[in-house]
Protein backbone atom coordinates (compact mmCIF):
# COMPACT_ATOMS: atom_id res chain seq x y z
CA UNK A 1 0.00 0.00 0.00
CA UNK A 2 1.33 3.44 -0.96
CA UNK A 3 1.40 5.95 1.87
CA UNK A 4 0.16 9.36 0.76
CA UNK A 5 1.29 12.47 2.63
CA UNK A 6 -2.17 12.89 4.19
CA UNK A 7 -2.37 9.27 5.34
CA UNK A 8 1.10 9.56 6.80
CA UNK A 9 0.16 12.73 8.64
CA UNK A 10 -2.86 11.03 10.20
CA UNK A 11 -1.00 7.93 11.25
CA UNK A 12 2.12 9.62 12.59
CA UNK A 13 1.42 13.18 13.73
CA UNK A 14 4.47 15.37 13.97
CA UNK A 15 6.07 15.64 17.37
CA UNK A 16 6.41 18.87 19.30
CA UNK A 17 10.12 19.30 19.90
CA UNK A 18 11.84 21.55 22.46
CA UNK A 19 13.18 24.85 21.19
CA UNK A 20 16.81 24.11 22.04
CA UNK A 21 18.11 24.17 18.46
CA UNK A 22 20.11 26.67 16.46
CA UNK A 23 19.30 28.69 13.33
CA UNK A 24 18.84 25.84 10.88
CA UNK A 25 17.16 22.64 11.97
CA UNK A 26 14.43 20.40 10.58
CA UNK A 27 13.10 16.95 11.38
CA UNK A 28 12.29 14.01 9.16
CA UNK A 29 10.47 10.77 9.75
CA UNK A 30 12.31 7.49 9.93
CA UNK A 31 9.65 4.81 10.35
CA UNK A 32 7.65 5.90 13.42
CA UNK A 33 10.32 8.18 14.90
CA UNK A 34 11.80 11.54 14.00
CA UNK A 35 15.39 12.68 13.62
CA UNK A 36 17.27 15.82 12.59
CA UNK A 37 18.43 16.57 9.09
CA UNK A 38 21.98 17.84 8.80
CA UNK A 39 22.38 21.64 8.75
CA UNK A 40 23.20 21.82 5.04
CA UNK A 41 20.03 19.96 4.01
CA UNK A 42 17.92 22.19 6.22
CA UNK A 43 19.64 25.31 4.89
CA UNK A 44 18.68 24.25 1.34
CA UNK A 45 15.08 23.60 2.40
CA UNK A 46 14.82 26.99 4.09
CA UNK A 47 16.19 28.67 0.96
CA UNK A 48 13.57 26.94 -1.19
CA UNK A 49 10.82 27.96 1.24
CA UNK A 50 12.05 31.57 1.15
CA UNK A 51 11.91 31.43 -2.67
CA UNK A 52 8.28 30.28 -2.30
CA UNK A 53 8.93 27.07 -4.23
CA UNK A 54 6.40 24.26 -3.89
CA UNK A 55 8.88 21.49 -4.66
CA UNK A 56 12.65 21.15 -4.55
CA UNK A 57 15.32 18.52 -5.02
CA UNK A 58 17.98 18.06 -2.34
CA UNK A 59 20.82 15.57 -2.08
CA UNK A 60 21.46 14.35 1.45
CA UNK A 61 23.80 11.51 2.45
CA UNK A 62 24.47 10.94 -1.25
CA UNK A 63 20.79 10.28 -2.08
CA UNK A 64 18.59 12.65 -4.11
CA UNK A 65 15.19 13.37 -2.57
CA UNK A 66 12.16 15.24 -3.87
CA UNK A 67 10.68 17.50 -1.19
CA UNK A 68 7.10 18.72 -1.49
CA UNK A 69 7.21 21.96 0.48
CA UNK A 70 3.42 22.34 0.50
CA UNK A 71 2.53 18.91 1.90
CA UNK A 72 5.79 18.69 3.90
CA UNK A 73 6.54 15.27 2.42
CA UNK A 74 9.54 13.75 0.66
CA UNK A 75 10.65 10.57 -1.11
CA UNK A 76 13.76 9.29 -2.94
CA UNK A 77 13.97 10.58 -6.50
CA UNK A 78 13.08 7.88 -9.02
CA UNK A 79 11.22 5.72 -6.51
CA UNK A 80 8.12 4.29 -8.21
CA UNK A 81 5.67 4.20 -6.62
CA UNK A 82 6.92 6.86 -4.18
CA UNK A 83 6.86 6.02 -0.48
CA UNK A 84 6.17 9.36 1.18
CA UNK A 85 7.58 10.44 4.51
CA UNK A 86 6.96 13.64 6.38
CA UNK A 87 9.37 16.36 7.31
CA UNK A 88 8.97 19.62 9.19
CA UNK A 89 11.11 22.73 9.32
CA UNK A 90 11.25 24.06 12.85
CA UNK A 91 11.09 27.74 13.64
CA UNK A 92 12.18 28.48 17.21
CA UNK A 93 10.68 31.22 19.32
CA UNK A 94 12.01 34.60 18.24
CA UNK A 95 15.25 35.18 20.08
CA UNK A 96 15.73 37.96 22.59
CA UNK A 97 19.03 39.26 23.87
CA UNK A 98 20.32 41.19 26.87
CA UNK A 99 23.34 43.39 27.51
CA UNK A 100 25.50 41.66 30.10
CA UNK A 101 27.66 43.26 32.80
CA UNK A 102 30.76 42.98 30.58
CA UNK A 103 29.08 44.91 27.76
CA UNK A 104 28.53 41.90 25.49
CA UNK A 105 25.11 41.09 24.06
CA UNK A 106 23.98 37.55 24.86
CA UNK A 107 20.86 35.55 24.08
CA UNK A 108 18.37 34.53 26.73
CA UNK A 109 18.20 30.75 27.33
CA UNK A 110 15.67 29.10 24.97
CA UNK A 111 13.44 27.90 27.82
CA UNK A 112 12.55 31.51 28.70
CA UNK A 113 11.72 32.78 25.20
CA UNK A 114 8.02 31.85 25.27
CA UNK A 115 7.52 34.58 27.89
CA UNK A 116 8.61 37.34 25.53
CA UNK A 117 5.23 37.57 23.80
CA UNK A 118 4.04 39.48 26.87
CA UNK A 119 4.58 43.24 27.28
CA UNK A 120 5.94 42.83 30.83
CA UNK A 121 6.76 39.88 33.08
CA UNK A 122 9.05 38.73 35.89
CA UNK A 123 11.91 36.48 34.81
CA UNK A 124 13.61 34.28 37.41
CA UNK A 125 17.13 33.10 36.62
CA UNK A 126 18.78 31.32 39.51
CA UNK A 127 18.57 33.55 42.59
CA UNK A 128 17.83 36.69 40.57
CA UNK A 129 14.54 38.22 39.49
CA UNK A 130 14.25 40.63 36.58
CA UNK A 131 11.40 42.87 35.44
CA UNK A 132 11.30 42.51 31.64
CA UNK A 133 9.60 45.18 29.52
CA UNK A 134 9.51 44.10 25.86
CA UNK A 135 8.00 47.41 24.73
CA UNK A 136 10.62 49.62 26.41
CA UNK A 137 13.20 46.89 25.75
CA UNK A 138 14.62 46.93 29.22
CA UNK A 139 15.62 44.46 31.93
CA UNK A 140 15.60 45.66 35.56
CA UNK A 141 17.01 43.71 38.48
CA UNK A 142 14.18 43.67 41.05
CA UNK A 143 16.59 43.80 44.00
CA UNK A 144 19.39 46.12 42.82
CA UNK A 145 17.32 48.13 40.28
CA UNK A 146 20.17 47.81 37.75
CA UNK A 147 18.64 48.36 34.32
CA UNK A 148 20.07 47.07 31.06
CA UNK A 149 18.97 47.10 27.42
CA UNK A 150 17.37 44.11 25.74
CA UNK A 151 17.08 43.48 22.00
CA UNK A 152 14.91 41.49 19.63
CA UNK A 153 16.20 39.78 16.48
CA UNK A 154 15.51 42.81 14.28
CA UNK A 155 17.60 44.99 16.60
CA UNK A 156 20.48 42.50 16.43
CA UNK A 157 20.45 42.44 12.63
CA UNK A 158 20.66 46.24 12.60
CA UNK A 159 23.71 46.06 14.86
CA UNK A 160 25.37 43.53 12.55
CA UNK A 161 24.66 45.27 9.28
CA UNK A 162 24.09 48.76 7.92
CA UNK A 163 24.44 50.46 4.55
CA UNK A 164 28.10 51.16 3.87
CA UNK A 165 29.38 53.36 1.08
CA UNK A 166 32.23 55.68 0.18
CA UNK A 167 32.45 58.74 -2.02
CA UNK A 168 34.13 57.24 -5.08
CA UNK A 169 34.78 60.72 -6.50
CA UNK A 170 37.31 61.44 -3.74
CA UNK A 171 40.64 62.57 -5.19
CA UNK A 172 43.46 60.95 -3.24
CA UNK A 173 46.82 62.67 -2.81
CA UNK A 174 49.27 61.87 -5.61
CA UNK A 175 50.84 58.39 -5.32
CA UNK A 176 48.34 57.40 -2.60
CA UNK A 177 46.09 54.40 -3.28
CA UNK A 178 43.96 54.73 -0.16
CA UNK A 179 43.10 57.16 2.58
CA UNK A 180 42.23 56.46 6.20
CA UNK A 181 39.64 58.80 7.71
CA UNK A 182 39.67 58.71 11.49
CA UNK A 183 36.14 58.67 12.88
CA UNK A 184 35.27 60.76 15.91
CA UNK A 185 33.43 59.36 18.91
CA UNK A 186 29.78 60.30 18.57
CA UNK A 187 29.78 60.04 14.77
CA UNK A 188 27.13 57.69 13.44
CA UNK A 189 29.57 55.25 11.84
CA UNK A 190 31.85 55.23 14.91
CA UNK A 191 28.84 54.39 17.08
CA UNK A 192 27.76 51.55 14.77
CA UNK A 193 31.20 49.95 14.53
CA UNK A 194 31.72 50.29 18.29
CA UNK A 195 28.32 48.71 19.02
CA UNK A 196 29.03 45.75 16.73
CA UNK A 197 32.50 45.34 18.30
CA UNK A 198 31.04 45.44 21.82
CA UNK A 199 28.35 42.91 20.92
CA UNK A 200 30.91 40.13 21.22
CA UNK A 201 33.96 41.72 22.84
CA UNK A 202 33.87 42.22 26.64
CA UNK A 203 34.91 45.64 27.93
CA UNK A 204 35.55 44.55 31.52
CA UNK A 205 36.95 41.54 33.35
CA UNK A 206 36.63 40.55 36.97
CA UNK A 207 39.84 40.72 39.02
CA UNK A 208 40.96 38.46 41.83
CA UNK A 209 39.93 39.19 45.38
CA UNK A 210 43.57 40.01 46.24
CA UNK A 211 43.83 42.58 43.41
CA UNK A 212 40.43 43.96 44.35
CA UNK A 213 41.48 44.52 47.95
CA UNK A 214 44.61 46.37 46.79
CA UNK A 215 43.10 48.53 44.05
CA UNK A 216 39.59 48.89 45.37
CA UNK A 217 38.25 47.78 41.95
CA UNK A 218 36.34 44.58 41.22
CA UNK A 219 36.82 44.88 37.44
CA UNK A 220 39.43 46.03 34.92
CA UNK A 221 38.75 47.85 31.66
CA UNK A 222 39.86 45.70 28.71
CA UNK A 223 39.70 45.80 24.90
CA UNK A 224 39.49 49.60 24.84
CA UNK A 225 39.09 51.01 21.33
CA UNK A 226 41.72 53.67 20.62
CA UNK A 227 40.82 54.47 16.99
CA UNK A 228 38.38 53.59 14.21
CA UNK A 229 39.28 54.50 10.63
CA UNK A 230 37.06 54.42 7.56
CA UNK A 231 38.99 53.20 4.53
CA UNK A 232 38.68 55.08 1.24
CA UNK A 233 40.06 53.21 -1.79
CA UNK A 234 37.96 54.26 -4.83
CA UNK A 235 39.57 51.89 -7.35
CA UNK A 236 39.19 48.88 -5.09
CA UNK A 237 35.60 49.87 -4.26
CA UNK A 238 34.80 50.15 -7.97
CA UNK A 239 36.06 46.62 -8.62
CA UNK A 240 34.16 45.36 -5.56
CA UNK A 241 30.99 47.05 -6.88
CA UNK A 242 31.41 45.43 -10.31
CA UNK A 243 31.63 42.02 -8.66
CA UNK A 244 28.62 42.83 -6.46
CA UNK A 245 26.57 43.76 -9.54
CA UNK A 246 27.53 40.45 -11.15
CA UNK A 247 26.48 38.42 -8.09
CA UNK A 248 23.26 40.43 -7.82
CA UNK A 249 22.42 39.65 -11.44
CA UNK A 250 23.16 35.94 -10.99
CA UNK A 251 20.76 35.87 -8.03
CA UNK A 252 18.09 38.17 -9.52
CA UNK A 253 15.42 35.50 -9.12
CA UNK A 254 16.02 35.38 -5.38
CA UNK A 255 15.51 38.98 -4.15
CA UNK A 256 15.24 37.93 -0.48
CA UNK A 257 18.94 37.05 -0.30
CA UNK A 258 21.22 39.18 1.86
CA UNK A 259 24.04 39.54 -0.65
CA UNK A 260 26.56 41.27 1.64
CA UNK A 261 27.56 41.08 5.28
CA UNK A 262 29.78 43.21 7.49
CA UNK A 263 32.26 40.73 8.96
CA UNK A 264 35.47 40.85 10.97
CA UNK A 265 38.91 39.73 9.80
CA UNK A 266 42.27 39.56 11.55
CA UNK A 267 45.20 39.81 9.14
CA UNK A 268 47.68 38.03 11.45
CA UNK A 269 51.25 38.88 10.48
CA UNK A 270 50.19 40.87 7.41
CA UNK A 271 50.24 44.64 7.87
CA UNK A 272 46.71 46.02 7.30
CA UNK A 273 48.09 48.60 4.85
CA UNK A 274 49.13 45.79 2.49
CA UNK A 275 45.43 44.96 2.17
CA UNK A 276 43.68 48.34 2.18
CA UNK A 277 46.27 50.01 -0.12
CA UNK A 278 45.91 47.29 -2.77
CA UNK A 279 43.63 48.79 -5.43
CA UNK A 280 43.13 45.55 -7.40
CA UNK A 281 41.96 42.90 -4.93
CA UNK A 282 42.43 43.90 -1.29
CA UNK A 283 42.60 40.34 0.02
CA UNK A 284 44.30 37.92 -2.38
CA UNK A 285 43.20 34.30 -2.51
CA UNK A 286 46.73 33.06 -3.40
CA UNK A 287 47.94 34.09 0.07
CA UNK A 288 45.42 31.81 1.76
CA UNK A 289 46.61 28.62 3.42
CA UNK A 290 45.46 25.30 2.02
CA UNK A 291 45.25 23.88 5.54
CA UNK A 292 42.32 26.05 6.70
CA UNK A 293 39.10 24.49 7.98
CA UNK A 294 37.15 25.15 4.77
CA UNK A 295 40.10 24.99 2.42
CA UNK A 296 41.88 27.64 0.40
CA UNK A 297 39.61 30.64 0.96
CA UNK A 298 39.32 34.07 2.57
CA UNK A 299 37.82 33.86 6.06
CA UNK A 300 35.56 36.40 7.79
CA UNK A 301 33.60 36.14 11.04
CA UNK A 302 30.53 37.58 12.71
CA UNK A 303 32.07 37.16 16.18
CA UNK A 304 34.91 39.65 16.71
CA UNK A 305 36.00 37.81 19.86
CA UNK A 306 36.65 34.68 17.78
CA UNK A 307 38.60 36.73 15.21
CA UNK A 308 40.51 38.46 18.03
CA UNK A 309 43.18 35.74 18.11
CA UNK A 310 44.08 36.37 14.46
CA UNK A 311 44.54 40.16 14.63
CA UNK A 312 47.61 42.16 13.63
CA UNK A 313 49.83 43.53 16.42
CA UNK A 314 51.35 46.97 15.91
CA UNK A 315 54.96 47.67 17.01
CA UNK A 316 53.41 49.52 19.98
CA UNK A 317 51.54 46.38 21.02
CA UNK A 318 48.05 47.48 20.00
CA UNK A 319 45.71 45.23 18.04
CA UNK A 320 44.17 46.07 14.66
CA UNK A 321 41.25 44.28 13.04
CA UNK A 322 39.25 44.84 9.84
CA UNK A 323 35.50 45.14 9.51
CA UNK A 324 34.90 44.23 5.86
CA UNK A 325 31.90 44.28 3.57
CA UNK A 326 31.89 40.78 2.12
CA UNK A 327 29.88 39.60 -0.88
CA UNK A 328 28.47 36.30 0.43
CA UNK A 329 25.67 36.05 -2.17
CA UNK A 330 23.85 32.73 -2.10
CA UNK A 331 25.76 30.99 0.69
CA UNK A 332 25.55 27.38 1.86
CA UNK A 333 26.36 25.75 5.19
CA UNK A 334 29.15 23.19 5.05
CA UNK A 335 30.91 20.97 7.52
CA UNK A 336 34.63 21.61 7.84
CA UNK A 337 36.38 20.39 4.71
CA UNK A 338 39.93 21.55 4.02
CA UNK A 339 39.83 20.13 0.49
CA UNK A 340 37.52 22.94 -0.68
CA UNK A 341 38.94 25.27 -3.33
CA UNK A 342 35.65 26.88 -4.41
CA UNK A 343 32.04 26.97 -3.15
CA UNK A 344 29.97 23.77 -3.35
CA UNK A 345 27.91 22.93 -6.42
CA UNK A 346 24.16 23.42 -6.37
CA UNK A 347 21.65 20.64 -6.99
CA UNK A 348 21.74 21.22 -10.77
CA UNK A 349 25.35 20.01 -10.72
CA UNK A 350 26.44 22.97 -12.84
CA UNK A 351 26.25 26.27 -10.97
CA UNK A 352 27.89 26.90 -7.61
CA UNK A 353 26.99 28.78 -4.45
CA UNK A 354 28.73 32.11 -3.96
CA UNK A 355 30.26 31.33 -0.56
CA UNK A 356 30.41 28.76 2.22
CA UNK A 357 29.49 29.32 5.86
CA UNK A 358 29.99 27.25 8.96
CA UNK A 359 29.99 27.49 12.72
CA UNK A 360 32.80 27.16 15.25
CA UNK A 361 32.28 26.21 18.91
CA UNK A 362 28.49 26.11 18.30
CA UNK A 363 28.19 29.92 18.26
CA UNK A 364 30.75 31.66 16.01
CA UNK A 365 29.61 31.89 12.39
CA UNK A 366 32.29 32.03 9.68
CA UNK A 367 31.90 32.92 5.99
CA UNK A 368 34.46 31.83 3.39
CA UNK A 369 34.81 33.30 -0.11
CA UNK A 370 37.05 31.79 -2.76
CA UNK A 371 37.83 34.70 -5.06
CA UNK A 372 39.96 37.81 -4.67
CA UNK A 373 38.07 41.11 -4.71
CA UNK A 374 34.93 39.77 -2.99
CA UNK A 375 35.58 41.71 0.24
CA UNK A 376 36.12 45.44 0.71
CA UNK A 377 38.06 46.60 3.81
CA UNK A 378 35.51 49.07 5.15
CA UNK A 379 36.91 49.94 8.59
CA UNK A 380 40.08 49.37 10.59
CA UNK A 381 39.65 49.18 14.36
CA UNK A 382 42.57 49.61 16.76
CA UNK A 383 42.25 48.57 20.40
CA UNK A 384 44.27 47.78 23.51
CA UNK A 385 44.20 44.58 25.56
Amino acid sequence: MISTPQALQNSHPLLTLPHSYDRFKSVFQTEATYALFDLQTTHKLNKAIDRKETETEVTTDGIKFIFNLKDKSYYPKGQNPPQYRLFQTLRPHAKWYFEDADGCIKSYPPEFLSNFNKPTFILKIGKHEYQIDTEKKSQRNVKTHTTRNIYNQEDIEKIRHWKFDIDSSVQLPKNDRAELIKLNEGEDEYTKVNKYFRMYMPNTERVSSITSSITGRSTNIINRITAIWKIINPKLRKKWTDHYDFVKDVNKDNPSLQLTRLLWHGSGGTKPSEIYEDDRFGWKINYSSQNNLWGNGLYFGEDVHYCHKYVYRTPEGKRQIFLAEVIVGDDIISLEDNSLREPLKKEDGLSRYDSVCGVRHEKSWIWVVYASGTAYPAYLVEYED
